[in-house]
């Protein structure tokens, strides 16, 4: 059976309620399609606002896209070699910190893989053995060498890659951006999965995102934002069935082959739709843990940057996780070791006390201390 992330993803709805008040700007709506998927802009400001965000989507494409011969990537990978500008250069920096923060999760040289299964073309198939393991000799961020300075870029040979996987974010975030440039303070971007925001509603009311579950279509939540990004993707998004068995479009670099993660889908919200906040960072290493269902398990402050109420849903999931197993848990917050079998306390380096939580708190010293300070009524 799929999990689903505890944000479960899929189809995005967006009501947006309009009070009929005299004093309202008038919306001015816009759907058109660009980089492979059909884009509704909602901007409370002039119709002209709204065609030169659609302008710099439809730009943003034809400089980034892998499969327009005239885009800087696609000469790279045509030649070996190249100089990427603008915002290519800005992109190329901004897709290898990315790989490097997912260790490879994420990994931008793994699009000749990607084309093998015709996700790039539309005709699907399953690669032989064969050919998937001509290419992933090939797939490896660390060996693209690019200097932000001049903006060069050399490839080993018959690697190839494409920043496809956050551009959309980055569209998003960029027309978002010029729109607040030109005064906008309410408008409603959905690219298709990834939908930002600006402001609230023109009522001050927040933005209503409805999550929806892939499986039926039916609404599971309905997220209340206000100048944020909400960003969803999932294997549901583009597959193909062949022998009795479903191929999605998100590969696994290491294997070469559609992600077999247990995840159906992720939905992320934070500032923007390029980056993570720390906490989201932390939930992604978590859920990482999770699936990798290790025999050791050593956590070093992983609830630190996490909401409480965040936390408690995660400590729930780490009882769960580490019974059977042997962990080391590194914490100040006590809520993540009060299971504990054994807690050492440390203080200027030195371990002045052990025990259980309860142990220690019968105790009455440093660790009951630090106790009340968290717990206090």
């Amino acid at each position: 059976m799929q999990k689903v992330l505890s944000v479960f993803g899929c189809f995005v709805l967006i009501f947006a309620l309009c009070t009929g008040c005299s004093r309202t700007p008038q919306a001015e709506k816009k759907t058109f399609y660009a980089m492979n998927t059909t884009m509704e802009f909602t901007v409370y400001s002039s119709a002209s606002l709204v065609d030169d965000a659609e302008a710099l989507i439809n730009s943003l494409e034809d400089e980034l896209s892998v499969t327009k011969d005239t885009s800087e990537i696609a000469q790279i990978n045509q030649n070996g070699s190249g100089t990427v500008t603008g915002s290519t250069a800005d992109l190329m920096g901004k897709a290898l910190a990315m790989c490097s923060r997912t260790n490879g999760t994420l990994d931008i040289s793994v699009y000749p893989i990607v084309r093998a299964w015709g996700f790039t073309t539309g005709s699907y198939k399953v690669p032989s053995e064969e050919e998937l393991t001509s290419l992933l000799p090939l797939v490896d961020y660390t060996n693209v060498q690019y200097d932000e300075v001049t903006g060069e870029v050399i490839l080993p040979a018959g690697m190839e890659i494409d920043l496809g996987s956050i551009a959309k974010g980055y569209a998003g975030q960029q027309a978002a951006e010029l729109l607040r440039e030109k005064g906008v303070t309410s408008a409603l971007l959905n690219l298709g999965g990834n939908v930002q925001t600006i402001g609230s509603k023109p009522d001050g009311g927040a933005w209503q995102i409805a999550v929806k579950n892939p499986h039926n279509k039916e609404p599971m939540m309905v997220v209340s934002v206000r100048d944020k990004a909400v960003v969803t993707s999932g294997g549901y998004e583009r597959y193909f069935e062949q022998g009795g068995k479903t191929y999605w479009h998100i590969m696994d670099p290491k294997t070469g082959r559609p992600a077999d993660s247990g995840l159906l889908a992720v939905t992320v919200i934070g500032e923007d739709g390029g980056t993570f906040s720390q906490g989201q960072k932390q939930l992604l290493c978590i859920a990482r843990v999770m699936l990798t269902d290790p025999a050791i398990l050593l956590l070093d402050e992983a609830t630190s940057s996490i909401d409480t109420r965040t936390e408690l849903q995660v400590q729930a999931a780490f009882d769960e996780l580490t019974a059977g197993r042997t962990s080391f848990v590194v914490a100040h917050r006590l809520s993540t070791v009060r299971n504990a079998d054994c807690i050492l306390v440390m203080r200027d380096g030195q371990i002045i006390e052990r025990g259980t939580h309860d142990e220690l708190l019968a105790a009455g010293g440093f660790y009951a201390e630090l106790y009340r300070s968290q717990f206090a009524q």
